[in-house]
């Protein structure tokens, strides 16, 4: 898991069936008290979170 702060927004034309009706946001790693401290990804928000909030991410592995 990860903190992050959310920073933007994707849009997709198309989306794995997975993604259907969630948001894309992007979304850049912080540290504890707000500092960018890392990568800035995509991540599917479930929770309705908007530009500027702090956010946990968690990731679910891929089964092959």
């Amino acid at each position: 898991m990860l903190i992050c702060k959310v920073v933007g927004h994707v849009w997709a034309t198309k989306k794995e069936e997975g993604l259907e009706g969630l948001k894309l946001m992007v979304v850049q790693e912080i540290d504890g008290i707000g500092r960018k401290k890392g990568n800035t990804f995509v991540a599917a928000d479930v929770v309705g979170a908007g530009i500027g909030e702090q956010v946990l991410t968690a990731t679910i592995a891929a089964s092959t």
